[in-house]
């Protein structure tokens, strides 16, 4: 389960994504901004087995198990869904500055998305100067 400011994703045991709750900007990932009072399967995602799902205030992920590859929808505000715009996505949509890595974890923030990939750097996706970026940080 990861739960949103006002939405909830559930991740099944083989992998698929539920969504439900507000929809708002796209955040539950069905192709529209219709709220839903019970779960609904994301047909967009079928046939991406799934490993972990987050949901930020307004938007949300899914990491596939795997090629731990990184999907985002919702709102794209201060470009957080990584995609180098701040465009609104209502259905998943695999974000490509990632396609040649393989990530491990993945979170959403009010503001940002944060991401690991399997040998350890951790990615930020947020606004810098009114630009969309991918950033990588250096730990320890």
């Amino acid at each position: 389960m990861a739960c949103g400011s006002k939405h909830t994703l559930a991740l099944s045991n083989t992998g698929d994504v539920y969504a439900w709750g507000y929809g708002g900007g796209g955040r539950l990932g069905c192709g529209d901004n219709r709220g839903l009072f019970r779960p609904k399967l994301l047909e967009h995602m079928q046939g991406i087995s799934c490993s972990l799902i987050a949901a930020g205030e307004s938007h949300s992920l899914a990491l596939s198990g795997d090629r731990g590859q990184l999907y985002t929808w919702g709102l794209g505000d201060y470009g957080k869904l990584g995609h180098g715009d701040t465009t609104a996505q209502q259905l998943p949509r695999h974000l490509e500055f990632f396609r040649t890595m393989h990530l491990v974890w993945a979170s959403g923030g009010a503001f940002h998305s944060a991401a690991v990939e399997e040998m350890g750097q951790v990615y930020t996706c947020a606004t810098a100067a009114r630009s969309p970026i991918a950033a990588q940080l250096q730990l320890g």
